[in-house]
């Protein structure tokens, strides 16, 4: 059989395997129906005039025109009070819209599908931060349009993540995107050409590679954590909250001190960013080469592992490496089932390649250079926000001289703090 005979047989079996797939294609949602109902069931308790506000925007439209500076331009018209208590209501609603934004990047970075709970966490989010702010707390059309405004954009956003994950799982696409390679492996069986050096690259390039990454990001948000709270400002509360109110002083900015009073966990969150990336600037080599050791230590003792198992062919032989790493690296499973199709490499062989390409793959992965601020977006642990948690505490302030609660944990119904210039020592009014 001459090889053009070869690809037309070939592309007959494919389009018998892609027809018996059309059922199973799977469908686009729109996400911004489920986030609109999810919106109006939220505020079906406060009255008309909210239902009224809503009927008047969809939500594709307050998402397209989703812009902080923009939202307060719409709502600046709605209070007569004074320019400061202006300044104090934009400063609350920037505060709520960077907390969601970052919810919703949290969101994304899990790579899953959409469902209702994640709109669900927002809108609690925002009615909580509502309902400890007196000043913007009780308005219902600053709520409405707030909502509105948040929703509108995480909408957006969540229908980019499903469809992203629909593309991602579609098995039209991922047959369509691995044609040419079976291709290739079909005719490889066909001619009995053995596979040792395609099928080692394979396994690295798709199975180990990833994994190693993955492995990586996954260890390098708790060492950036440990190293911060090895510096001075992050060794204790106390520590942390003078530090703070020190280099506030020292700014002596009136937006500053805004800034700091009216969106305090926004504030304290920026500033925690700005000395990770400060004391990172150089990257976070160090710790990337330590864990990049270990995998790559695990790997070939994994693969002398599987040489004394003496395995009848490349795919027990990848399975014994799979298992020995099991504890450690998470390998990718459709990659590995695709690997494993018309496969006739040399087992011995195959070995050896395989830890040629590790050692090819160790050197990629060491001159892979990542700066510290898309490094941070992409780690499993966000040092930025733990920091925050284990540091900061319950996030409440005294509602007389703002000053921020530093008792432990979350726990406590009475709230302290040692730089109060208020005269009382514990209180329980919330803000």
């Amino acid at each position: 059989m001459t090889e053009e005979e070869l690809v037309k047989e070939f592309d007959k079996m494919w389009t018998k395997t892609v027809n018996e797939l059309s059922g199973s294609k799977m469908k686009v949602e729109d996400i911004f129906d489920s986030v609109s109902h999810r919106l109006r069931a939220n505020l079906s308790t406060k009255g008309g005039h909210a239902n009224y506000m809503l009927n008047q925007n969809s939500l594709k439209q307050c998402g397209v025109k989703s812009t902080a500076e923009g939202l307060f331009k719409r709502l600046a018209g709605l209070f007569s009070a004074q320019s400061h208590t202006k300044a104090v209501q934009q400063a609350a609603s920037d505060s709520i819209i960077a907390a969601c934004s970052q919810i919703v990047s949290e969101i994304k970075k899990k790579k899953s599908d959409y469902c209702d709970a994640y709109i669900e966490e927002i809108l609690n989010t925002i009615d909580e931060k509502l309902q400890n702010n007196p000043i913007v707390g009780k308005d219902i059309t600053f709520e409405v349009s707030l909502k509105q405004h948040i929703c509108g954009d995480a909408a957006i956003r969540f229908q980019e993540m499903h469809e992203d994950f629909i593309r991602e799982n579609d098995p039209h696409r991922r047959l369509s995107e691995n044609k040419e390679t079976f291709c290739s492996r079909f005719k490889d069986v066909f001619y009995n050409v053995d596979q040792r050096q395609k099928k080692a690259e394979e396994f690295t390039d798709r199975c180990l590679k990833p994994a190693v990454e993955d492995f990586v990001n996954r260890s390098l948000g708790p060492d950036i954590i440990g190293e911060m709270k090895t510096s001075q400002p992050f060794s204790t509360r106390m520590s942390l909250q003078y530090s703070l109110l020190l280099d506030l002083t020292s700014k002596d900015d009136f937006k500053e001190y805004l800034s700091f009073i009216c969106s305090y966990e926004t504030y304290v969150k920026e500033w925690i960013l700005n000395k990770i990336v400060e004391r990172f600037s150089n990257g976070t080599t160090m710790f990337e080469d330590k864990h990049l050791q270990s995998c790559i230590r695990s790997i070939n003792n994994a693969i002398q592992k599987a040489k004394t198992e003496k395995s009848d062919n490349v795919k027990s032989f990848v399975e014994v490496v799979c298992q020995e790493l099991g504890d450690k690296l998470v390998i990718d499973q459709k990659a590995l089932g695709a690997f494993n199709i018309l496969n006739n490499a040399n087992q011995e062989q195959f070995a050896n390649r395989l830890t040629e390409c590790v050692k090819e793959m160790e050197l990629t992965l060491r001159d892979k250079k990542t700066d510290i601020q898309t490094q941070l977006q992409n780690l499993d642990v966000n040092p930025q926000n733990e920091l925050f948690k284990t540091l900061i505490g319950c996030g409440k302030a005294c509602p007389f001289c703002r000053a921020p609660c530093e008792a432990g944990g979350t726990a406590h119904t009475e709230h302290f703090a040692f730089t109060s210039s208020s005269k009382w020592s514990g209180w329980k009014l919330l803000v």
